[in-house]
């Protein structure tokens, strides 16, 4: 039986969202993430904010937010996510139109900020968010968000010059002395100046102070003690008497920020004219709810029990949940299968379900299973407790063996429900383990995959192999045992009667005695836990030693047989010894191939890495501004790489990876120089042609700004009097079937990309089709209404706009096109040609 996780992940993912796994998986493909990270989001954001809120959330912003920064954790992301969505939600309150363009500059003000730190970057996004919103309404017309986002992500100027520019047009009115307060207390958020070191005076008070003696101090404290309780309770006299509130403390850096941006804001935009007084009453709702930095997104835990107060309290979950902040709903996700999948961007009228489940961290929003709000302290004693109903993960003694605890009989019932609670987690959370656990002999599809996902922290492979450790622990039960005679089937299927015996466990009520008929099946339960949690440390330990070993002589299956031989002696010395045995032979075969894999794809991100420095090296030179110079340097400084050591080769070099592309002469000698010394580089394991293949559509993408193409004259059905420089996809990618695809070039034959759409990386795509008589129809009346001139000719072929991509060199059409911007409806935008 084969198994997945990414497609059992998407089908649960399914099941809980109501939509379609395959949406998930071309939203995926759209944004150029693994749909395991899409799973991961769903579970640790996605899904705790739908609970909470009872909405479907901004699910197209969190994944481009996601797909954004993929390498940094989930928890950071997490914490990230409340200030880059709220300071969005302001974004969009404070425009009117062009939202889409607005959200589209957030996004890539947010990628900007992210590539710089792998820390989070929430509170600086709030910050620049905030800043650049109030300077778009002190600043020209003309400036607006989006071009000061383009100058700060061009790193043209940073947050402070734009800052020192707005301050210019200020005056000394309440409108100035408010957007300058806001300004200044952003740039002292994002970088503090620190405290001034003490005075001399004061370093003298303090050191007269140190010499006050024992006694005097104990005398002090007990006055003090005395004066306070005294004051404390005249203070609660007065509370009561007259309900004064003491003195508010002075505000720290964030709350400061958050409230003069509000107050400048509030001015800047309340002088604008509106003529509907429930838009301008939104959009001060939307500047007066706005607290980004003060607010997170609730745990799985907490948005189960907010989402219980629904019964409990009716409409009181809204309330706590709503907050401050208002704003219209996301829209709900659709639920049949079929349809066209859209990565959707969030409604105009912005926030949505997304700002209603961030929580704020107040006592007031910390909810109670029985509805109520619940004090901070009783909160944080909660979370920071243990749980008595969960054991404590199994980890190894200082011996680094699993321990194997003595169990007494009234300690019994609690060692069945430890092994089958493991079991049933281990069937809950990976599939891959379950099968591993009925029958530990099995064949896995992909040890090397099984292997990373053991290692991988709070994975749900790892918190399975958890879970199958504390059930395989409780091997010392069988002493206690006085079971009946088994008189049932000697070849049964275990499978099966693992399912049987943990129904029954399920569903029994009572204490369970020694010699009780429902524990006859324990001692196989427990002999197949030990059969595969040998299986599956030995899978662990591979994965590590090879990350450990100095050198390739120490990542031996020796090595891994010591390791988790040691790891599972107690735990292996009770178990039956056939199925240890068969166990044991099948994970020395696991940890060959998981060496082998991880040995070669090691070997083969060093192969790419040397290339890619090299030349990164040639273009530093300057050696590829011309031929000549690039081949001086090729004869001087050629790429050398190590020698893959002992195997088999995978013979002679194929000669169409050298075949002229028509990128130029400069990228044809470069890319096949290094796709040469890659080839030499490789053993058969490792995959030589689709790592060369591979290699070699990343260097086209790379040297992609030294290409020189002989353009091809085309002309546009739009305007067919003029002629556009183009070239075909086929002499990017190399593929024949996108040769009826081009992009535009320049004049000088180099790839039109749009610099200043996006991140740059974009380029307009074109299909050559040939005109018919009834589109030449259309096209006349289309230019009629337009007012613009030309003849389009039957049989002739024109080029017609497909959408703006941002990977021309796919070797597929359908990666091309899914590459392509899209709508809110999930088609593709086609622009003009210019």
């Amino acid at each position: 039986m084969n198994y997945d996780p990414v497609t059992s992940g998407l089908a649960r993912v399914q099941s809980e969202s109501h939509i379609p796994a395959s949406t998930w998986r071309q939203w995926c493909d759209r944004l150029d993430i693994d749909p395991a990270l899409a799973v991961e989001l769903w579970d640790d954001v996605c899904h705790p904010m739908m609970l909470a809120s009872g909405k479907a959330p901004d699910l197209a912003l969190i994944l481009q937010l996601r797909a954004a920064r993929p390498e940094i954790y989930i928890d950071d992301f997490r914490d990230e996510l409340p200030a880059v969505l709220l300071s969005t939600t302001l974004c969009d309150g404070l425009h009117e139109e062009g939202r889409g363009v607005v959200r589209g500059a957030l996004l890539r003000l947010y990628r900007f900020l992210g590539v710089k730190t792998g820390e989070p970057v929430g509170q600086s996004f709030c910050v620049h968010a905030g800043n650049l919103a109030l300077l778009e309404g002190v600043l020209p017309d003309d400036l607006t968000l989006p071009k000061l986002v383009k100058v700060l992500c061009a790193e043209k100027g940073s947050l402070e010059d734009l800052c020192r520019l707005g301050r210019r047009g200020l005056g000394e009115d309440d409108r100035g002395i408010a957007v300058a307060a806001a300004l200044d207390a952003g740039l002292e958020l994002l970088h503090p100046q620190p405290p001034p070191p003490p005075s001399e005076t004061d370093a003298d008070e303090v050191d007269d102070e140190d010499e006050v003696d024992d006694d005097e101090v104990e005398d002090d404290e007990v006055d003090d003690d005395e004066v306070d309780d005294d004051e404390a309770e005249d203070d609660e006299d007065e509370d009561d008497d007259d309900g004064d509130t003491p003195q508010a403390a002075e505000p720290g850096p964030q709350e400061l920020y958050i409230r003069t941006l509000r107050d400048a804001l509030t001015i800047v935009y309340a002088d604008e004219s509106i003529a509907d007084p429930k838009e301008r009453d939104a959009r001060m709702q939307t500047i007066e709810g706005f607290n980004p930095l003060g607010s997170r997104i609730p745990t799985m835990e907490e948005a189960k029990r907010m989402s219980e107060r629904v019964v409990i309290g009716g409409e009181g979950r809204q309330r706590a949940l709503q907050g401050r902040g208002g704003g219209g709903g996301a829209p709900r996700a659709t639920s049949a299968g079929g349809g066209r999948a859209s990565v959707r961007p969030p409604s105009a009228s912005g926030g949505g379900s997304t700002a209603s489940v961030i929580r704020p961290t107040s006592a007031s929003a910390k909810a109670s299973p029985a509805g109520g709000a619940k004090p901070a302290s009783d909160a944080a004693a909660e979370s920071e407790a243990p749980s008595s109903d969960e054991p404590a993960p199994p980890a190894p003694d200082a011996d680094g063996k699993l321990p194997v605890p003595m169990i007494s009989r009234n300690e019994l019932d609690e060692a069945v429900d430890k092994v089958a609670t493991g079991i049933n987690k281990v069937r809950e959370l990976d599939e891959r383990l379950y099968l591993l656990f009925c029958e530990p002999e099995h064949d896995l599809d992909s040890p090397q995959t099984l292997a990373e996902d053991l290692v991988t922290a709070d994975s749900s492979a790892e918190q399975a192999g958890v879970a199958l450790r504390l059930a395989a622990q409780q091997q010392r039960v069988r002493s206690i045992l006085d079971l009946p005679p088994d008189r049932r089937l000697k070849d049964r299927r275990f499978d099966l009667e693992a399912e049987a015996w943990l129904n029954t466990i399920a569903n029994y009520r009572r204490s369970f005695d020694t010699d009780s008929r429902q524990l006859i099946s324990l001692p196989r339960v427990l002999d197949f836990a030990a059969g595969a949690l040998v299986r599956i440390e030995a899978l662990r330990a591979a994965v590590e030693i090879v990350r450990d070993a100095e050198s390739a002589e120490e990542a031996t299956v020796v090595a891994v047989s010591q390791c988790y031989e040691t790891l599972l002696s107690d735990v292996t010395f009770l178990a039956d010894s056939e199925v240890i045995a068969a166990a044991r032979q099948r994970a020395d075969t696991d940890a060959e191939t998981v060496l082998a894999a991880v040995a070669a794809d090691a070997w083969i991100d060093k192969v790419r890495a040397a290339a890619f420095d090299w030349v990164d090296t040639v273009t530093e030179s300057g050696a590829i501004e011309s031929l000549d110079a690039l081949t001086a340097f090729l004869d001087e400084t050629p790429l050398a790489l190590d020698s893959p050591g002992e195997g088999e080769f995978p013979g002679a070099f194929p000669d169409e990876l050298a075949a002229d592309t028509a990128l130029g002469e400069i990228v044809d000698a470069t890319r096949t120089h290094v796709v040469r010394a890659a080839w030499k580089a490789l053993l058969v394991e490792h995959h030589p042609r689709k790592t060369v293949d591979k290699l070699d559509s990343d260097l086209r993408r790379r040297l992609r700004g030294h290409a020189r193409i002989t353009p091809r004259r085309e002309r546009h059905q739009r305007n067919p009097r003029v002629a556009l420089p183009v070239a075909s996809l086929e002499r990017l990618s190399g593929n024949p079937e996108l040769s009826h695809y081009f992009v535009r070039l320049s004049t000088d034959g180099k790839l039109l990309f749009l610099e200043d759409y996006e991140d740059g990386s974009y380029i307009d795509l074109y299909e050559l089709q040939e005109s018919t008589k009834r589109q030449m129809h259309a096209r006349a009346r289309e230019r009629a209404r337009d007012g613009a001139t030309g003849e389009l000719q039957t049989g002739s072929s024109y080029l017609l706009t497909v959408g703006r991509t941002k990977n021309p060199f796919a070797s597929s059409e359908q990666d091309v096109l899914a590459a392509c911007v899209v709508d809110d409806e999930g088609e593709r935008v086609t622009f003009d040609p210019s």
